[in-house]
């Protein structure tokens, strides 16, 4: 039973340091397009807060998409020297990259991502010790060694990913009063421990606001439910009654 509970304990350690360092990496793929400086007003609070919504995607990676027999066989993904088989993914990812420089207006990562992603695997990893150790310990180890670049450089990605879709996305702005009367009209990028930090739709401009600076912050509500088919098509089933003229 102490092995058990021993064990539990280093695995909810190991997921703890992997979800705050994949939340890190996010944050500073996030801010490399946000705006770095505006990345110092993230505290310690923020960062763990921001892991936790990573919980659902760390362990839908771990059980599904992580294949960790191939991770712990230096011999599992052929080089590009072991026939033309080993040329196709690469080429079609050279494709892909070529094709969004001349024709996509901003610069996909996802093709840079699964080049890096193929060559770490098919070369980096046999620098990687303890390829032959019958020691379970060990091959955990090299796992371990072998997974974290990979962890990095999706959550650069994705952070990088989500803060272009923050630039560009265009959605129904919260009203924030400001101390002394003044309203603003802003869109929401994140909400830190040390106050909101938003985007203002009309002069495209980041701003930080503080929270002793707030005095209330509110967004229309939207409780509009549709119809049924059947009260659409025979007036029964309905949610809203009719107004009679």
């Amino acid at each position: 039973m102490g092995d058990i509970l021993e064990k539990f304990a280093a695995m909810i350690g190991a997921a703890t340091l992997a979800l705050l360092l994949f939340a890190v990496c996010h944050e500073y793929g996030y801010f490399s397009v946000i705006g770095s400086q505006f990345q110092t007003f993230i505290s310690t609070s923020d960062y763990f807060t921001n892991a936790t919504q990573w919980i659902v995607f760390a362990l839908w990676m771990g059980l599904t998409w992580v294949n960790w027999r191939g991770i712990d066989d230096p011999n599992y993904y052929p080089p590009l020297s072991m026939g033309w088989q080993g040329w196709i993914l690469p080429g079609l990812f050279v494709f892909l990259l070529l094709l969004e420089f001349f024709t996509g207006s901003g610069f996909n990562f996802v093709p840079v991502f699964f080049l890096l992603l193929y060559l770490w695997l098919s070369f980096g990893t046999k620098l990687v010790p303890f390829a032959g150790s019958d020691d379970k310990n060990l091959r955990t180890i090299r796992r371990s060694i072998i997974a974290v670049p990979i962890l990095v450089v999706v959550a650069f990605f994705v952070g990088q990913m989500k803060g272009n879709t923050a630039l560009s996305t265009v959605e129904e702005p919260y009203k924030i009063k400001i101390k002394g009367g003044e309203e603003r009209q802003r869109i929401l990028l994140r909400n830190l421990d040390k106050g909101l930090l938003v985007r203002s739709p009309t002069h495209e401009r980041i701003e930080f606001i503080r929270w002793d600076q707030i005095e209330e912050v509110t967004k229309p509500s939207h409780t509009t439910r549709l119809e049924s088919y059947s009260c659409r098509w025979l007036n029964v089933w309905c949610w809203h009654s009719k107004v009679e003229p």
